[in-house]
């Protein structure tokens, strides 16, 4: 009984371990194509958080892909 015991409040505690790790904020990704489909490589994205007016800026790849990382919450408007 005692080794289940312990072993509960290590799981308990590895798990309140793991929660305070979690990250609020996220992650904006696309990719820009042209009118016909294809990828478009080498733009400049602009993303714009609306209520505080920070600006974030990526490019896209050469697959068109872009990834602005660690955004926090909030509405953005984006421009490329």
């Amino acid at each position: 009984m005692r080794k289940l015991i312990t072993y509960t409040i290590v799981m308990l505690g590895s798990m309140l371990w793991n929660a305070s790790a979690q990250e609020f904020r996220s992650t904006l990704s696309g990719q820009v194509t042209d009118p016909n489909g294809g990828v478009v490589p080498g733009v400049q994205i602009l993303a714009t958080q609306v209520e505080t007016g920070a600006k974030f800026t990526t490019a896209s790849g050469a697959a068109g892909q872009y990834v602005l990382p660690f955004l926090a919450p909030g509405t953005y408007t984006i421009i490329a």
